[in-house]
């Protein structure tokens, strides 16, 4: 199955989200042996070595009040990677059926107009992927450019301003464990480079898996899409009965592939929920300590990390939404039909299908609690309540 070439639809469809997730070994249709075990493994090591680290700088406390907040974003995205691994792994085979059957999607469409869906969907999920990529790019970018802002100091000197170099910082906060040591350039270089790699995995650990997610739930629910459709323009006829059938069978099939979605993400999204509470809080307070201090630079990697973290939650909200106002919509299309005009077995078939219907399909956090649009309102609001007490009372105790 991994060894067959792909059409062009197919290979714009999934290879963005393949380049992301076959480092990490969690992607669905690669082969399952020993080789993608070690990526995992490898993976989850480099994020439990980080998370052990970044713990070991907030112990020891000789960093400053920045150095800290970035320890803590790091140790959260950590903990959010090793999770994703984790549960992608393990739910490996609902994500394989639905990828597999995305394939078969492309490969028999027949229609132009269903083709075109398909790619619409394709389309929207690769943007908002690439969007949430490229932020979250530019923040390792910011991490990487750090230490050359931060090795300068102003000093005055006989009542002259002088910026003189100071010792170089690394892309990562380790200056407790590291800033002891007299290091060469040279091993200060593989130092630096080590930690914009361990970044960049990290990034794809967390990022690029939740990326993985809604792809194939775009697809879906442009799958969705089509049925509905279909269920609009059919019309009895004498010899139909199968392809009803067939539209009854394929949204019993779109209803199993949402329910593997959403039995995948849901402990990923409790953990994620609560991180993006922590995380706005963390980041915004960053940002107000950098305006409060005119730090240009470090309100511009706030900034950027915080923008990250609210996409992120964005999208993942947005796609819930998206999914269950799908599902729901299969009900009123098949209303929508000429149904007086069908047999009395027909009816009956609808009308299992209209109570099904509205039951809603939806990605939840712990099974009991939605994500869409007004979770994310809901979030932002209480994050920035916490925050600007936090705020209030650090400036009021100052």
């Amino acid at each position: 199955m991994g060894k067959k070439p792909w059409n062009d639809e197919v290979a714009y469809a999934m290879t963005f989200y393949k380049f992301l997730t076959l480092p990490t070994g969690v992607w669905p249709l690669q082969n399952y042996n020993f080789f993608s075990i070690v990526r995992s493994v490898v993976t989850v090591g480099c994020q439990i070595f980080m998370l052990i680290f970044q713990f070991k700088e907030l112990l020891d406390g000789c960093n400053d009040g920045h150095a800290n907040l970035d320890s803590l974003t790091i140790i959260a995205c950590n903990i959010m990677a090793i999770i994703k691994i984790a549960c992608y792994r393990y739910h490996s085979r609902h994500l394989i059926d639905n990828y597999k059957s995305a394939i078969k999607d492309y490969s028999e469409s027949k229609s132009l107009e269903d083709l075109a869906i398909m790619k619409r969907h394709a389309f929207i999920g690769r943007s908002l992927c690439s969007i949430l990529i490229c932020f979250s790019y530019l923040a390792t970018s910011i991490f990487m450019v750090a230490p050359f802002f931060m090795s300068i100091e102003d000093t005055t000197i006989n009542g002259t301003k002088t910026s003189l170099p100071k010792t170089l910082s690394y892309p990562m906060p380790s200056d407790c464990t590291l800033g002891s040591f007299n290091v060469s350039i040279g091993l200060y270089c593989f130092i630096s480079a080590l930690d914009i790699v361990l970044l960049i995995s990290t990034c794809n650990g967390n990022l690029g898996n939740d990326c993985l997610f809604f792809g194939i739930t775009l697809h879906v629910c442009g799958q969705v899409e089509i049925l509905k459709t279909q269920f609009t323009r059919f019309k009895f006829q004498k010899g139909m009965k199968q392809k009803f059938s067939h539209l009854l069978s394929r949204y019993s099939e779109l209803l199993t592939l949402a329910e593997y979605l959403v039995n995948t993400i849901s402990i990923v999204l409790v953990a994620q929920l609560l991180v993006s509470c922590i995380l706005i809080c963390i980041i915004g307070f960053q940002c107000i300590l950098a305006l409060h201090y005119s730090d240009i630079f470090m309100f511009a990697k706030s900034l950027t990390v915080l923008s990250t973290f609210l996409l992120q939650l964005l999208i993942y909200s947005y796609v819930g939404e998206y999914l269950r106002n799908q599902m729901e919509q299969v009900g009123y299309a098949a209303y929508g039909s000429a149904w007086y005009d069908f047999p009395i077995s027909w009816r009956k078939d609808l009308i299992f299908l209209l109570m099904r219907s509205q039951q809603l399909v939806e990605i939840a956090a712990g099974y009991f609690f939605p994500v869409n649009m007004r979770t994310f309102m809901s979030i932002v609001k209480t994050s920035l309540s916490y925050l600007s007490v936090i705020t209030r009372n650090t400036f009021l105790w100052k």
